[in-house]
């Protein structure tokens, strides 16, 4: 699996899978290709602040999470922008445990819960990760 930096196709997919975004603003994106040149996974990346980045993670299927891969997906904010900490959200209904458990397993830490964050009254879950916590920059 290779790392792509087709960025308005790598959007399109992430926003079609990701519940609750209407737009993500000014962002970028790396997408995970498999063999077949076909997008298995993407990130985008928004919400810049010079110390946080926003992620959103979307996936096809669950073979695209392999150590060298988010070792490039994470590159990118850390080493490449230089930012402190990524952060990440869930929607708080039954796809938020789903979503703890992965944000978990890549290392981001639960930092709290928020009512009616999105615009359609449903609550989030938000996680983070600090740049010295980053298992993936070592693989």
């Amino acid at each position: 699996m290779v790392v792509t930096d087709r960025a308005e196709d790598v959007i399109a997919f992430v926003k079609e899978r990701v519940a609750h975004v209407q737009d993500f603003g000014p962002a970028t994106a790396l997408g995970v290709v498999d063999d077949t040149g076909a997008l298995a996974a993407g990130v985008v990346y928004n919400d810049y602040t010079g110390g946080n980045l926003e992620m959103s993670v979307a996936a096809a299927f669950p073979n695209w999470c392999r150590p060298h891969v988010l070792a490039a997906l994470f590159h990118y904010p850390f080493i490449q922008l230089g930012v402190r900490r990524v952060s990440t959200t869930a929607r708080s209904d039954a796809a938020a445990k789903h979503v703890r458990r992965f944000a978990q397993h890549l290392g981001f830490k639960y930092e709290g819960t928020r009512k009616e964050f999105f615009p359609d009254g449903v609550g989030s879950v938000h996680f983070g990760m600090l740049k010295r916590d980053c298992r993936w920059l070592e693989a």
